[in-house]
């Protein structure tokens, strides 16, 4: 009863049972594959065998059908369908050197199985062995010379190969069969294109015209051609003869302005973008993806600021609801330097969707450039407040505060931040201890600010804003005056016109009595755009005290005063001509 158990589920898998009646045949690579003859216990005892690991493999034991099929090699080690089965399983669970080496086997010892080969075409595409796809798509077609779609994937595969002589020579060979196909026919082109055969890819499009003259994508594909081949009256005669059947086709109009930008025609480029913004069969993000490439494209659209600013105008009034118009309008006048407006686009977008940080992130940094630092701090610590792990608005609002006169602010976010800090971020890590320094200066604890000034050093020892201004403050304190030199030695060397670092070189030079050398220096940095700052003027007029030219002196003091120093030290100076005791 058992064997006849055995012999009625053979029933179910007979398609197995072909596996014994392989003939023998050769491999891909040459090597002679022999088959066993199995006696008939041997043969039942297979498929026996071979059904348990099908068996288990449905019901998804993988494993044990892999030992299945691997017992079914020792018993009939030339079946193929075993090979086959091991390779879809180690597909299936990504080991895929395993599925190749599998498929391989099954392909050598079933090499007219077409599944076979397609299964290991497969893998090979997928591992981007297109040389190894290739010849099993060769061999596919020499097997079945009518199967049309062999022949298109091996078109393909080729031309992604690029050995476009062999794919158009097949594109070619589907064509003699099928007729003109509209697909092929724009492959072909694209592969003349790049074969450098312009006629040629001209040829192909224009055949497509002339047997289905009303497809506008067809008259759009032939302007960019044209436009490629620098043929430009061509390409705008097509452009118009696409929008003569299809006035409303979005993907004409954007590659028109991608015409127009290429060439120098921005005016029609923005035209068009306005004809974009009234179709109404484009979609909203369509038409705010065409406005950032026409902006960021080339910088000489700039020069038409106010007609890009009207497209916006009508696009936010085309969909009031749309907040994401802001970003446009920001980035737009970002890119004209106008601070001020693009400020209060990105105040728009801040408030209105608190839930992304980079709307923040960009105002804070805005006003900061435009020193509006009470701005900076209040809408700083309403960042803070949606935002409470993100270090960046930490230090941002800690710089508004610092200028406000709120440094003990700015050291509560400074220390709150660092809380956040990531240890690989070093570059925003020096740039905390920079600002906890000042923010310590600023409220006299000259011990902490000094420590950040060095913490901040140890991480950028060339920074010439750290050594700039710990030196200057040194010199204030007059303390480490030869650290201080040394530090300020540094800026003038790497920036020799840089007004503020002549002046701080020349200050502390004044701080250690080298009175002529110090007028040197501090001569050099008016000279460099330093006669509309009142703290150098000031500072000149110490030295030319010191260095005997009272009258000088007090004429540099008078100057200083003009460009907004104001102080009772000053008014002393001024009045009695001559410096505090």
């Amino acid at each position: 009863m058992r064997y006849i158990f055995i012999f009625s589920l053979l029933v179910l898998v007979g398609s197995s049972c072909s596996l014994l009646k392989d003939k023998g045949a050769n491999d891909p690579d040459g090597d002679k594959v022999v088959n066993i003859d199995l006696n008939r216990n041997d043969s039942l005892k297979y498929k026996y065998v071979f059904f348990k690991a099908l068996k288990s493999k449905y019901t998804g034991s993988l494993s044990e059908a892999l030992q299945y099929f691997d017992y079914c090699h020792k018993l009939n080690p030339t079946a193929s369908e075993p090979y086959y089965q091991m390779s879809l399983i180690a597909d299936r669970i990504d080991e895929i050197k395993d599925a190749l080496k599998y498929g391989r086997k099954a392909v050598q010892f079933s090499p007219d199985n077409k599944w076979y080969r397609l299964h290991l075409a497969n893998l090979h595409i997928r591992r981007n062995q297109l040389d190894s796809a290739i010849i099993q798509y060769e061999y596919l077609d020499r097997m079945k010379p009518e199967n049309l779609d062999f022949q298109y994937r091996l078109a393909n595969l080729y031309n992604e190969n690029g050995q476009y002589q062999n794919a158009l020579q097949y594109y070619k060979k589907i064509e003699d069969k099928v007729g003109l196909n509209k697909e092929i026919a724009i492959r072909k082109q694209q592969m003349y294109s790049k074969i450098g055969e312009k006629e040629k890819a001209i040829k192909e499009i224009e055949n497509l015209i002339e047997n289905s003259s009303t497809d506008a994508r067809l008259y759009g594909i032939l302007a960019e051609l044209y436009a490629s081949y620098n043929m430009y009256d061509k390409a705008e005669k097509m452009y118009t003869k696409l929008f003569e059947i299809d006035s409303t086709n979005n993907m004409g109009q954007m590659s028109m302005i991608r015409f127009y930008q290429q060439n120098n025609k921005y005016q029609k480029a923005i035209e068009t973008y306005y004809k974009i913004i009234e179709n109404k069969s484009i979609r909203f993000g369509s038409k705010m993806l065409v406005f950032i490439n026409l902006l960021n494209k080339d910088k000489k659209i700039l020069s038409y600021s106010y007609e890009l600013e009207e497209c916006l105008n009508k696009l936010s009034s085309q969909y009031p609801a749309r907040v994401e118009v802001h970003t446009l309008y920001a980035d737009l006048f970002l890119k004209l330097n106008q601070f001020t407006n693009a400020a209060k686009h990105l105040r728009i977008l801040a408030y209105s969707d608190k839930s992304k940080q980079i709307y923040w992130d960009q105002l804070l940094s805005v006003y900061s450039l435009q020193g509006k630092f009470q701005d900076l701090y209040e809408d700083g610590k309403k960042a803070i407040k949606e935002f409470n792990k993100e270090p960046r608005l930490y230090f941002l609002a800690s710089i508004g505060a610092n200028q406000v006169g709120e440094s003990d602010s700015a050291v509560y976010y400074l220390h709150q931040g660092l809380n956040f800090l990531s240890s690989g971020n070093q570059k925003l890590r020096a740039d905390y201890y920079a600002q906890l320094a000042e923010a310590y200066h600023n409220l006299n604890k000259h011990k902490e600010s000094d420590k950040y000034f060095e913490k901040a050093l140890k991480i950028q020892p060339n920074n010439q804003f750290l050594l700039n201004n710990y030196s200057y403050y040194l010199s204030l304190r007059n303390e480490k005056l030869d650290m201080a030199l040394d530090y300020s030695e540094k800026t003038i060397e790497k920036e020799p016109n840089n007004s503020v670092y002549l002046d701080t070189y020349a200050w502390i030079l004044y701080k250690i009595g080298k009175y002529r050398k110090s007028k040197r220096y501090i001569e050099k940095a008016i000279e460099n755009n330093g006669s509309g700052d009142g703290d150098i003027l000031e500072h000149y007029g110490d030295i030319l005290y010191k260095n005997g030219d009272v009258e000088q002196a007090v004429e540099q003091w008078k100057k200083a005063r003009e460009k907004g120093r104001d102080s009772e030290e000053l008014d002393f100076k001024i009045n009695n001509k001559k410096l505090p005791e």
